[in-house]
């Protein structure tokens, strides 16, 4: 059998879906499949969609019945939650696949001076943004966010613009395992005047 740690499970949650007999994660990071592969015998390889490169793994000796009692299901489902025993690994590694830095408007107090600040998005269902949601206030500080909607019916995202949150963010995620050059870009934006 099987057991993967909590960053492997954030991983599966955040990139994997099911078919009868295997779990299947793709993403076109082969870091993220690398990781999750540590657990297995099975073997990363690469393939073309639709013209760009994807890396798959493809799982055949997982309990897919005991990941979806703790809240596995398929790809995009509604029903595809956090499961309650999930840590800070588990949430650092669906931030690092399902959330966005980018630079967002801001205006000053001081007659409507506008700047640039630095945002983070995070994407997801409305459940499984829930579970972040909580899990970033409790460990990080952040505030309860409000879902956004996104063009899609099923997708939604967090958006966080507070400066301090965003320190707070990197502060606790930045470690191994992990795609650090995804924490330290963010850094690199919070200091960088725009």
């Amino acid at each position: 059998m099987i057991t993967f740690n909590d960053y492997q499970l954030g991983i599966i949650f955040a990139t994997s879906s099911c078919t009868e007999n295997a779990i299947v994660v793709r993403h076109q990071n082969k870091f993220f499949l690398d990781q999750v592969a540590q657990s297995t015998c099975n073997t990363v390889y690469g393939q073309i969609i639709n013209g760009k490169p994807q890396y798959v793994l493809k799982m055949y000796s997982v309990d897919i019945k005991s990941l979806c009692d703790i809240g596995y299901g398929k790809r995009n489902d509604a029903d595809r939650t956090i499961p309650e025993s999930a840590g800070i690994d588990f949430l650092k590694a669906y931030l690092e696949i399902h959330s966005r830095a980018d630079w967002q408007t801001a205006y000053s107090g001081d007659r409507g001076k506008k700047y640039k600040k630095v945002r983070i998005r995070v994407y997801g269902t409305e459940k499984m943004l829930g579970g972040i949601n909580s899990m970033l206030n409790q460990i990080c500080g952040t505030t309860i966010k409000s879902l956004q909607k996104t063009g899609s019916d099923k997708s939604f995202y967090l958006s966080y613009g507070n400066q301090k949150e965003i320190q707070d963010i990197v502060n606790v995620m930045d470690y191994e395992p992990g795609l650090t050059e995804y924490w330290e870009k963010i850094q690199t934006m919070l200091f960088k005047k725009i």
